[in-house]
């Protein structure tokens, strides 16, 4: 069953509210959490079992190129200490701080006696730290130090014990160094509960991550063996390519990767790696998009997109890290315009009916909210989180849902095509039945009538000249069929209409003249009703050959003693041509049928009727050729078959 474009509409919905509600789910807090002031955050009335994991998010006190203990703070007055927002970086607009570097920073956190065994998940910190609970050193990333060559960068996700047992303040010391990030320090938020509650947090997101990287990489894969089944699919080729660049840029954030094969790389390496990846993803992804819409996307947009990033992609591996951080703000900007333009080009494609667009366009739309929504996360321009995992898995099913789709209406078409071959290998049947018994029967009587005029020995002159009449009237018939056959291919390539002024009723009255002999045997009775000073400006020969079909038609289904009227008349703007017939009439199926290439009505009544099948199809194709229609219905006599035949024209009387 063909799946319709409302159908896949309502699917598509459905996959986005599903997702939306594990999104909503997933980020909303019943509970406004604190805010650290002043260095401070009180989460003496946070209910660590019931409202969940807290952010430490706020001020944090800051001391910009120094390593302080808690002891030496604690001596700094309150009116010579620093204090920072966080999550953000050192070198933001507010601090002008120069990225390289190293830091301080401290939080105190207020908590119940009864708040024991808190965890702290600690995410990305730009790029080595070592972090102490009071006195005591809980957890390291990298190595930290005052120099470049004395520090050695390296972002790992972490979940860490703080080990309190009763006490009501926390104080939590990180000691930052940063010489190979273009963001410094503490860029996004820690999250703080019980130790239960931060595992499953962590877990979560790491297998929601390690999904998106299994699903990708997979669907990757699938869609290179499409290609290798069919060369010329170069979009499931494309598609292939960016699904792996994004999985393996996804899971070559933070330690994920090494995490998963248990080898450890350095932090050159991992940022290397997820900036080629990052860039490539950018170029297939522009030339998959250009594949699968490329009458609606501009060349040259395409073309700047891919070898811009391509570029990127391999200066990538060359440049320094810090270097790498600053390009990717400014392609930030460049992804959400191309993002704009391909919206915009989808639309095109909508309008244009391209195959799967509605459905592409609502899956896209859906990722580029996803991307920009991250972009301006991580550019620290709005308080949200990473969404993107949600974008990039919607986008992917949509996609699957338009495979399904193309693969549903090519097994539709199959179908279709195979019901056509059958009808037309019917057809060809029935043609060639009847093309050999219209050739054998005069081939057969010129054969007899040529040995009896070999062999005649009379001397009858009327005899001889009857024989070569039959011989000249099934030569005609003869040459009628492989004529209008040749016409048949003529008309689709080569004919073109060769207009002249003509009297119309000298050509019914020629086309009559020419079918005397059949008239006479049926005793048919021809009335028409044309005026003698009616002139057509059109293809003379052929308008003659179309008068000839139609009244042949009539003359040959007729009954014996039958009546045919024919009328002519202008109308408005057009010519109007009618040819009414007591024959055998034409079924309602039948009325756009016997306009058909090789179409007989009735095998057992074809045999009896001269022709090769191509009549009535010539006649049709003649007449859209001069802008006109022509068309069947009921006679108004009490049976039969009434032909209209209409051609707008210039006419004059």
């Amino acid at each position: 069953m063909k799946i319709t474009n409302i159908n896949l509409i309502q699917k598509s919905f459905t996959l986005v509210i599903i997702f939306l509600s594990i999104w909503i789910l997933d980020c909303s807090k019943l509970k406004k959490e604190p805010i650290a002031s002043k260095g401070v955050i009180d989460l003496r009335n946070w209910d660590f079992e019931k409202d969940g994991l807290a952010s430490l998010n706020g001020e944090w006190e800051f001391y910009y190129k120094e390593f302080l203990t808690n002891e030496e703070i604690d001596t700094i007055p309150l009116s010579q200490k620093t204090f920072i927002e966080v999550p953000s970086p050192w070198n933001s607009n507010k601090t002008n701080l120069s990225y390289d570097g190293y830091a301080t920073y401290r939080l105190k956190i207020l908590v119940k006696e009864d708040d024991v065994n808190l965890s702290l998940r600690m995410y990305m910190i730009a790029t080595a730290y070592n972090l102490y609970f009071n006195t005591t050193l809980l957890a390291s990333t990298g190595v930290i130090g005052r120099k470049i060559n004395e520090s050695k960068g390296k972002y790992k996700f972490k979940v860490v014990d703080l080990r309190n047992f009763g006490e009501k303040e926390i104080d939590l010391i990180l000691h930052v160094s940063n010489f190979e990030n273009h963001e410094a320090g503490i860029t996004t938020k820690l999250l703080l509960g019980n130790k239960q509650s931060i595992e499953g947090y962590f877990q979560k997101y790491e297998a929601k991550e390690l999904i998106l990287f299994g699903m990708m990489f997979i669907i990757g894969i699938y869609h290179i063996g499409i290609y290798s089944l069919r060369k010329e699919s170069i979009t499931s080729l494309y598609f292939a390519l960016f699904c792996i660049s994004s999985a393996m840029r996804e899971i070559n954030i933070g330690s994920r990767f090494e995490d998963l094969i248990g080898v450890e790389f350095s932090f050159f390496y991992n940022v290397k790696v997820y900036y080629f990846f990052y860039f490539a993803s950018i170029v297939f992804f522009i030339r998959y998009m250009y594949s699968a819409f490329p009458d609606e996307i501009n060349k040259y947009f395409e073309r700047f997109v891919f070898y811009s990033q391509l570029q990127l992609a391999i200066v990538s591996i060359f440049i320094p890290t810090q270097l790498l951080g600053r390009i990717e703000v400014f392609d930030r900007i460049l992804i959400i315009i191309i993002g704009c333009y391909l919206i915009y080009s989808i639309a095109k494609a909508i309008k244009n009916n391209r195959e799967g667009s509605l459905i592409f366009l609502i899956g896209f739309i859906i990722l580029f909210i996803t991307v920009v929504n991250d972009i301006l996360f991580s550019s620290h321009i709005i308080q949200s989180t990473s969404i993107i995992s949600y974008g990039m898995i919607i986008f992917v099913l949509f996609q699957g849902l338009i495979i399904s789709q193309r693969f549903s209406n090519a097994f539709n078409r199959t179908i279709h095509l195979s019901n056509e071959l059958t009808k037309l290998s019917k057809i060809k049947d029935e043609f060639m039945s009847n093309l050999s018994h219209e050739l054998r029967t005069p081939l057969s009587v010129i054969y007899a009538y040529s040995e009896m005029i070999k062999d005649y020995s009379g001397k009858s002159v009327k005899e001889v000249k009857e024989y070569g009449n039959e011989i000249f009237n099934e030569s005609m018939m003869l040459n009628e069929n492989i004529s209008d056959l040749m016409l048949v291919t003529d008309l689709s390539t080569k004919v073109k209409l060769k207009k002249t002024e003509f009297s119309v009723l000298n050509i019914i009255e020629e086309v009559i003249k020419s079918h005397d002999k059949i008239i006479s045997t049926k005793k048919i009775s021809i009335k028409y009703n044309c005026n003698s000073s009616l002139v057509f400006f059109n293809d003379k020969a052929l308008f003659s050959k179309v008068i000839s079909i139609v009244l042949k038609n009539s003359i040959q289904y007729n009954k014996d003693s039958g009546r045919i009227q024919i009328n002519c008349e202008i109308k408005q703007g057009y010519f109007e041509l009618s040819f009414e017939d007591e024959g055998i009439g034409i079924a309602e199926e039948n009325r756009e049928k016997v306009f058909e290439k090789f179409y007989r009505v009735d095998s057992s009544i074809g045999y009896q009727v001269s022709g090769v099948g191509v009549g009535l199809y010539i006649a049709k194709r003649i007449i859209e050729l001069m802008g006109g229609e022509i068309k069947n219905e009921n006679s108004s006599f009490s049976t039969g078959t009434k032909f209209i035949i209409r051609i707008p024209t210039n006419v004059s009387e």
